[in-house]
């Protein structure tokens, strides 16, 4: 993980951290919710990740790119 160079609070995750948390989160018996707060994340995002990890998002080496929305003009 590493924190925005401007001093905001976006935080960015590795490749292998995502992968390695979406793990956590999907071994059996497991709470997403458990997870988040054990590395401070929102439960929704890992909810996301798996989403995509289940896609083949997480599995590609592009992944870091970020999907930019398009403003409405």
């Amino acid at each position: 993980m590493s924190a925005a160079k401007d001093g905001g609070t976006r935080r960015t995750w590795s490749l292998e951290e995502r992968q390695r948390i979406v793990a956590e989160a999907l071994a059996p018996g497991a709470s997403v919710a458990a997870v988040a707060r054990r590395h401070g994340l929102n439960a929704n995002l890992i909810f996301k990740w798996v989403r995509r990890s289940r896609e083949g998002w997480l599995d590609r080496p592009d992944a870091r790119r970020r999907r930019r929305r398009r403003r409405r003009e």
